[in-house]
């Protein structure tokens, strides 16, 4: 974990000092979507990772916070897309060799507390909003599910995997102030990760149409860690 200290005031008038401390566990999945409406959702400067000619990824992951530095704990319902930064090619192919810029554009990003509302929106620009949800271990795995304003739920259940240790720094990219930003994300604990083994039903409300509209497929990869700890890094603009 590294970084130079920022502080930040937020609307609520808390005082935020970044990077941001947490603790949390985080159950997720990457599925399969529709390459072209991937391509719609995410802004230009970015190319969602395509698989196949039609299909890109989404990853969906449940995330409950044990601890956020100067927050209560809440729980997030995440929906992500792998990105590229650097493509080569008239149709946008994302090049993954040396010097591809790869992480994630954050699409939705449902939370428990209008706290952490002000405190994505604000810091990073992620589109935050708050709804019922509940992240949980069960017998064989993990589930996780988002409700808002009383529409049926989104429900994604994911079982655990091979046991691999996690220190990596990602990459989380949003619109803040209607400038792509990017943000680093050092992550660092112990993953469980698996192919396939997740499974995801699609609700109603705002949430259940972002996933309906990408065309939200067949599971590729899971993920499971507990206790993961994470510094989340201040925005930075890409283009002025």
């Amino acid at each position: 974990m590294r970084g130079d200290e920022e502080m930040a005031t937020l609307s609520t008038g808390q005082t935020v000092s970044l990077p941001l401390r947490c603790e949390a566990d985080v159950a997720g999945a990457t599925f399969t979507a529709r390459w072209e409406r991937l391509r719609a959702a995410v802004p230009e400067g970015l190319t969602p990772i395509r698989v196949a000619p039609r299909s890109g990824l989404v990853t969906l992951a449940g995330v409950r916070y044990r601890s956020v530095e100067g927050f209560d704990p809440y729980e997030e319902f995440a929906v992500v897309v792998p990105v590229a930064r650097r493509t080569v090619g008239g149709r946008g192919v994302p090049y993954l060799g040396a010097g591809a810029e790869v992480g994630g554009f954050v699409l939705a990003l449902p939370v428990t507390t209008e706290a952490s509302k002000a405190l994505g929106r604000e810091i990073w620009g992620y589109p935050k909003t708050v709804a019922d949800i509940s992240v949980a271990e069960t017998d064989d795995g993990w589930r996780v599910t988002a409700d808002s304003e009383g529409a049926a739920a989104t429900r994604l259940t994911v079982r655990g995997g091979r046991a691999l240790p996690l220190d990596v720094r990602a990459t989380s990219y949003s619109v803040r102030n209607g400038v792509l930003s990017e943000a680093p994300i050092d992550l660092l604990g112990e993953v469980r990760v698996g192919v396939g083994g997740a499974r995801v039903r699609v609700g109603d409300g705002a949430l259940g149409t972002t996933l309906r509209d990408l065309g939200v497929g067949h599971p590729v990869g899971r993920f499971v860690g507990q206790r993961l700890r994470a510094h989340v890094h201040a925005p930075t603009p890409l283009y002025e």
